[in-house]
């Protein structure tokens, strides 16, 4: 059967032979969608999809929308013109690690990132971030605003200058 998500087959785990890096060079996943296929396509999916999402997919080129039409025949959605480029980004994905792979040199081991000591700065920031301690309130005589008006002492009266 299939890998389960998130398994890694046997082959993913190994590098690819330089056989395979030269077959992989030369495919070409994404090709123009033949009128036929568009027509298909619109025929299975157009009751899913909205008006903007009917011209988002007309406007697009060949290409783009053979991507589209790769994974089959939309089905009910909330959004049909997410899902629309969603599937071009999920497409646009595999056709950048195929390459990745194909270009890959054999003899190259993944490196591994040397540790990096972390700035103080950003040190302080992520301390703040994941700080649970409550704020402590600004003493009277240190705070930037006089007392709301209503309150004590405000009858036209105004902080004094310091």
């Amino acid at each position: 059967g299939d890998a389960a998500e998130g398994e890694v087959s046997p082959a993913a785990s190994r590098p690819a032979t330089e056989e395979e890096r030269r077959l992989l060079r030369g495919v070409q996943l994404a090709r123009k969608a033949t009128p036929h296929e568009v027509e298909a396509w619109m025929a299975a999916s157009a009751a899913h999809m909205s008006d903007k999402a009917k011209d988002a997919f007309l406007g697009m080129s060949l290409e783009q929308q053979y991507r589209v039409m790769y994974e089959g025949p939309l089905t009910e959605a909330l959004d049909s013109t997410e899902v629309l480029y969603a599937r071009i980004q999920r497409f646009m994905d595999m056709e950048s690690q195929l390459r990745r792979l194909a270009n890959t040199d054999a003899a190259t081991k993944p490196k591994k990132s040397k540790e990096k000591k972390v700035s103080d700065l950003a040190w302080a920031i992520g301390k703040a971030l994941v700080s649970t301690d409550a704020p402590e309130e600004v003493p009277e005589d240190e705070r930037r605003f006089a007392p709301p008006a209503g309150t004590e002492g405000q009858e036209g009266e105004r902080p004094a200058d310091e």
